[in-house]
């Protein structure tokens, strides 16, 4: 079982199937969250959503690092998702995330992205983590930029397109931490 995280407003946790619906509803079925975190792309079906959660559920029995479910602690609201996997067939994992609509502008992304880090570097014990986001996603890269990443510049590497390429390695990490 993956362990919870915590934030000052955000708990990280293992998805349930009963997530299904909302994890649908504020994500994958949502038109302006997948034209954020992937331009061009539609919305997807509720199906796409099931394989999406099952992966997410069943990644964590054979590897030491997953996605969790992001919740808003006030209201105990499912808000999004966020967490580390393994780029396909890759040894470099990557941190990713999605949140809701109503939940952007928050800095909740930032809060969830850096827990998942803390958990990648002190607990897997990762060397480096990298974040990927389209050219056209500024906010995903400002994410990234304000959580210490370094952009490394433009890369095809991982999934045979281009996106905009940050690391940070655990040195980074712990370098910012102490400064915090």
């Amino acid at each position: 079982m993956p362990p919870e995280l915590e934030t000052p407003r955000l708990r990280l946790r293992m998805f349930t199937q009963d997530d299904l619906d909302i994890y649908h509803d504020r994500i994958y079925g949502d038109a302006g969250v997948m034209q954020r975190y992937d331009p061009g792309a539609e919305p997807k079906s509720k199906a796409y959503t099931q394989e999406m959660l099952d992966h997410f559920m069943e990644y964590w029995n054979e590897h030491p690092l997953g996605v969790w479910a992001v919740i808003e602690k006030a209201s105990n609201e499912f808000i999004g998702y966020a967490g580390l996997l393994y780029f396909k067939g890759q040894p470099e994992v990557e941190v990713l995330y999605a949140l809701g609509k109503a939940y952007w502008g928050k800095e909740y992304v930032g809060e969830a992205a850096l827990a998942s880090l803390r958990y990648g570097f002190e607990t897997v014990g990762l060397e480096r983590i990298y974040a990927i986001a389209f050219t056209e996603n500024k906010a995903s890269q400002r994410v990234m930029q304000k959580i210490g990443m370094q952009y490394e510049g433009i890369t095809n590497r991982f999934y045979d397109m281009e996106f905009e390429c940050y690391v940070m390695t655990r040195e980074m990490f712990q370098a910012s931490s102490q400064a915090r």
